[in-house]
Order: structure tokens, then sequence, then C-alpha cells
């Protein structure tokens, strides 16, 4: 599997989408990241679905194994690391997650 390429396509992809934090549930992600030399300029962001996100950090991680920080954040992803966590598993935490905050901004109005 051509992890590069996937990589490229994943993010492409997303970009032809044109996607706001204002139509629905993303994440920003570094397309080039931080830790590598990117930085926080508009054109090395894109959103995606918790589900992309987490898949193009399992990716960034298995292209760099040694690097500690790109580890680091895709290990952060996977908590708890008694599981095997798969992107579906992180899609619904993360949106359970965000439909507690939206209930806890409403309720304090």
């Amino acid at each position: 599997m051509n992890l590069v390429k996937l990589y490229r396509e994943l993010i492409l992809h997303a970009k032809a989408l044109n996607r706001s934090k204002k139509d629905g549930y993303f994440e920003n992600h570094h397309i080039c990241p931080k830790c590598k030399g990117g930085t926080d300029d508009p054109t090395n962001l894109v959103c995606l679905t918790a589900r992309e996100h987490f898949i193009a950090h399992k990716i960034l991680w298995r292209l760099n194994p040694y690097d500690p920080k790109l580890r680091y954040a895709f290990m952060k992803m996977s908590e708890p690391h008694s599981l095997r966590v798969t992107s579906r598993m992180y899609e619904l935490k993360q949106s359970k997650l965000k439909r507690r905050e939206w209930s806890r901004r409403l309720n304090e109005r």
C-alpha cells in the first residue's frame, strides 16, 4: 500500500469539498505537521471529519514510525490504549463529546 499516495488523496479530497466548521463537526488538520516544519497558515490546514483525521494521523505515524511527536499525536487519538481503537470508534467518541458540549452550553443559558 502506498501510504504517501493515500495521504495525498485524503487531503486533496477534503480540500476539494471546501468544508467549514460551520457546516458540521470537523477537525482542523495540519497537512504538513508542525513537528515537520508545518505552519498554521491556512494553506497548510484542512477540515477533516473525525474519522479522516484519525486516518491521517495513523498514516503520518506509519510513514514516520520513529518520530516521537507523530507517535504521540496518534496515540492521544487512540486512547484508551488498552483497546484497539478504530477510526469509526474515534469518530463516535468525538461526536458524543461534541453533543455533550453543545448540550452543556444550552443548559448554561
